[in-house]
């Protein structure tokens, strides 16, 4: 659609003069004509406009398991994070998530029953990434059932075992016995108890303590 400007236009007059009759001349008539309405052009890009940010991904999860207490602390790989994501395992946010840099987040799994579950990141944008199966609580305590005589050997997995000098109780009965076997993996053998289902409790030297799971006595 073409556009109007302003221009000039040639408008007859006449006029006499004594003694010739009338005599004509042409003088110049401004006029002005506006463009159409609707027929505005959209401003210059100017640089200033908001790229659409892309959506997040995730290639692995490490490690890829932990214990169902929760506590874990795991690192998520991927591409496009950004700050205040939330990730959620199964359908649980996932605790103190950190941005490290855009391809790295950090986060404490949250408490949830065994078996295997789906990792989403999701960035406060709504956009959403996940990985499904990304990661499998497993027990904590095994094997989850011992003579009422006790004597059978535990594994018991979790967090910050080293240097925290850990007590295992069963029920309200220390561990005959307790050996570190790494910072997240104790081993512990039962005291003799009554048959009945008991609380394991780890319970580190400054005195705080979690309760990992319940073990039958049989």
């Amino acid at each position: 659609m073409s556009r109007y400007t302003r221009g000039f236009v040639a408008k007859l007059v006449l006029f006499p003069i004594l003694g010739l009759g009338l005599m004509q001349a042409t003088a110049p008539t401004c006029y002005f004509n506006l463009a159409p309405p609707g027929d505005n052009n959209p401003p210059p890009d100017d640089g200033t406009a908001q790229p659409v940010p892309k959506p997040p991904s995730i290639t692995s999860v490490s490690p890829a398991s932990g214990v169902t207490y929760g506590g874990t602390l795991i690192t998520i790989h991927g591409d496009n994070f950004t700050p205040n994501m939330d990730v959620v395992f199964g359908a649980f946010l996932g605790k103190e998530v950190s941005l490290v840099n855009p391809q790295t987040l950090t986060v404490v799994s949250p408490p949830q029953a065994t078996g295997t579950v789906n990792v989403v990141v999701r960035a406060k944008s709504g956009e959403t990434a996940q990985l499904a199966g990304g990661f499998e609580y497993v027990r904590s305590v095994a094997p989850e059932r011992g003579p009422t005589s006790g004597g059978t050997r535990v594994t018991i997995l979790g967090t910050g075992f080293e240097g925290s000098s850990p007590v295992v109780l069963f029920g309200t009965q220390a561990a005959n016995e307790t050996q570190i076997l790494g910072n997240s993996v104790l081993a512990a053998v039962t005291p003799p108890h009554p048959p009945e289902q008991v609380n394991v409790t780890v319970r580190s030297a400054d005195g705080s303590s979690v309760v990992l799971a319940a073990s039958s006595n049989t």
